[in-house]
Order: structure tokens, then sequence, then C-alpha cells
């Protein structure tokens, strides 16, 4: 049996940039940004990073890695992500978009590395 992942950097990168990712939304509400009353992209987040920092499973690291890949994927396709970025007037808007994007692609980094090493072989033992 294979020893779950620890805390290690790519399984704290992960749970960090979704939870940061979470927390700029909120930036961007304090801005007056346009969102829901209850930010469906924070809340998910928020939960992801989490339970991905906090259960210890091999497979768990691929939540994080769906989850920031899924947030990833909507902001991108939203077009409120590029109005958000053409205007840095808007500060906590601006800096909210910015810090998004960054945290979105530590998350999907962090998760594709802590992924590939949960599920990566372990060499043979041979006996002797």
């Amino acid at each position: 049996m294979r020893k779950p992942p620890g805390l290690s950097i790519p399984n704290v990168l992960s749970p960090e940039g979704l939870l940061l990712c979470a927390v700029s939304i909120l930036m961007q509400i304090a801005g007056g940004a346009d969102y829901p009353t209850v930010p469906p992209g924070a809340v998910i987040t928020a939960a992801a990073g989490l339970i991905v920092l906090f259960v210890s499973s091999r497979y768990i690291v691929i939540l994080g890695l769906l989850v920031a890949a899924f947030i990833t994927f909507g902001a991108f396709a939203a077009p409120d992500t590029a109005e958000h970025l053409a205007e840095p007037g808007e500060f906590l808007v601006f800096l909210g978009s910015v810090v998004q994007i960054a945290a979105l692609a530590v998350a999907v980094i962090g998760g594709l590395v802590a992924t590939v090493r949960a599920f990566r072989r372990s060499p043979a033992v041979t006996p002797r």
C-alpha cells in the first residue's frame, strides 16, 4: 500500500492557489464587480481548497486540479474577465482579476504536479 501524499510543495500550492482564487473573487466584489449574492466561484474554490488541504488521499489531489482547471476555463470564457483587466482604474476589480489569474495558474500547475507525483509508479522492489 502506498503512503498518501504529504504536504509537499505541489500538494500545498494547489489548495493555496484555490483559496487565493476565492479571496481574489471577494476582492473583485469589494471593488464593485457584478457577481451573484453568493459567488459560486468563491464557494467552489474555497471548499475544494480546504478539502485538498486537509484530506490526505492520493485521489483528492485530482479534485484540486479539476476544480482549478474548471474555474480557469470559466474565467477565460467569461467576457467579464477581459473587461476587468481592461479597466485598471477600478483598482480592486483589476487587482482581484490579476490575482485570480495568478492564483489559478499556481493551482493548476501545483495540482498537475501533485497528481503526477501521487500516481507515479514506485520502482519495483527486487527480492534479494
